[in-house]
Parts: structure tokens; C-alpha cells; sequence
């Protein structure tokens, strides 16, 4: 199911405000992202698929602080400290949302630090407008490639979707709100390659207690299972 066209969900409920600070420390970030975790739409067979535009709509709100729908699963993380196969360890989606900032290679310089540990994001374009219902320019998306030629298992087997706001847009939010101060922040979607020897896997007639597991949550969940299946039923 989609939940990038509709929004069935009638009473969202707040994301919270990080306005208070011109940096995000990681304390922050994990309370930010605990909060998201905790009420977004990780669900099976749920998906969040949103399109350029509502991500830049969503960008826009997180830079002036205000609150949106916590089923949005978007999170702070600072992308360029931490290597992509760490962001993705303990969890199965295909594709991760982040809010992350930009740092300048140097005061007044107009280029941003790119390397992280070994390795860097290289662009792949120079980028495309994204623009709203009435045509006017939001922002634009990048194509980014994790490239580390040590690393022959990871390198171009990572890529990023980078969402920025376009100076016109920054300048209205300068003028109207005085709290404005995420003049760098970006939304990320990373996202793994899949390779060729990744595109199914071969079906086995036996399945193992760990898989049962991942999919009931424990034996409790079966033994509960169990005895609301054979409770009588009085009617």
C-alpha cells in the first residue's frame, strides 16, 4: 500500500521542534529520530513513496520548524560521518529518508564536504528542478554515487536522491520566519544497488525456527496465537 497519493490517516499528530538549535547535537537526533521510529509507518506492507514534490514540501516544513505528521518515517542523521552500510545495519528497507546538513569545506566557500571515512558521494548530475503545482521552482534533486575503490564490495553500490531548497524559496523563509536557521539542511534517500545475484532467491522446501520467528515476533506471540485459535466460542 502507498501512502504517497492519499493520506488516510485523519489526526496526525506532531513531529518535535529542533528550532532551538542552529546545529543538530546527537542527543538530539536520537530523541528526533526515536520519536519518528516510534510512530511512523514501519509496518508490513505499508510504504512511503512519496513523490519530488511532497519530499520538497516536507524539507521546507522541517526547516522552519513546523510540525508535520509523525507517520512521515524521515530522520536525522548526519550522512556524511557515518558510512551507508551503517545507517542501513538492523533494518530491511531498500531505501532510508534523512534530514542531514551540509558543511562548507571552508568559510565562505560555496562547496560542501562530500568524503565520508574512506570514501566520498560523487555527483552524477547537476541537478533537476523540482517545482510546485503551479510551476514555480522549490528546489532541486541531485543524483549522488558512494564511490571507494578499497572497498570493491560497497563502492557504486550506494546512491542518494539529495533535495535542496533553491535560494528564491530560501529568501521568502529568511523574511518570514526568524527562527529560520537550517540554511544547509538537505533531505537524503539512500538507497543499495541490487545485484544480479541478489534479484531472488532460490525456494527451499524447510524453514528454520529463527525465520518463524522473525515473522510471529516470539513463541509467546505463538502461544497466545495458539489459544485464541482453540478458545471455545460462545455466542
Amino acid at each position: 500500500m502507498s501512502l504517497a497519493r492519499r493520506h488516510p490517516f485523519k489526526q496526525p499528530r506532531t513531529i518535535p521542534s529542533t528550532s532551538y538549535l542552529p546545529t543538530t547535537s546527537y542527543q538530539t537526533r536520537m530523541e528526533y529520530n526515536k520519536e519518528v521510529e516510534e510512530n511512523s509507518a514501519h509496518t508490513e506492507g505499508f510504504r512511503f513513496h512519496p513523490t519530488d514534490r511532497e519530499l520538497m514540501k516536507y524539507l521546507i516544513l522541517f526547516v522552519i520548524s513546523k510540525p508535520f505528521s509523525k507517520l512521515v518515517p524521515i530522520v536525522l542523521e548526519d550522512l556524511y560521518t557515518i558510512e551507508p552500510w551503517d545507517i542501513f545495519k538492523g533494518k530491511k528497507d531498500r531505501a532510508l529518508y534523512f534530514f542531514t546538513e551540509l558543511k562548507k569545506k571552508k568559510t565562505g566557500n560555496t562547496r560542501y564536504v562530500r568524503s565520508v571515512g574512506e570514501g566520498s558521494w560523487k555527483s552524477q548530475d547537476k541537478g533537476k528542478a523540482v517545482c510546485s503545482e503551479k510551476g514555480s521552482i522549490l528546489g532541486y534533486k541531485r543524483s549522488l554515487r558512494y564511490q571507494n575503490p578499497g572497498l570493491p564490495l560497497h563502492d557504486g553500490q550506494w546512491l542518494m536522491k539529495e533535495y535542496s531548497i533553491c535560494d528564491d524559496v530560501k529568501k521568502h523563509l529568511r523574511q518570514r520566519f526568524h527562527e529560520y536557521n537550517k540554511e544547509h539542511y538537505v533531505l537524503c534517500r539512500v538507497k543499495r544497488k541490487i545485484g544480479k545475484d541478489e534479484d531472488g532467491i532460490a525456494p527451499k522446501e524447510t524453514i528454520i525456527d529463527e525465520e518463524i520467528n522473525d515473522i510471529i515476533g516470539s513463541n509467546d506471540a505463538a502461544d497466545t496465537l495458539a489459544i485464541d485459535i482453540n478458545r471455545p466460542f460462545h455466542g
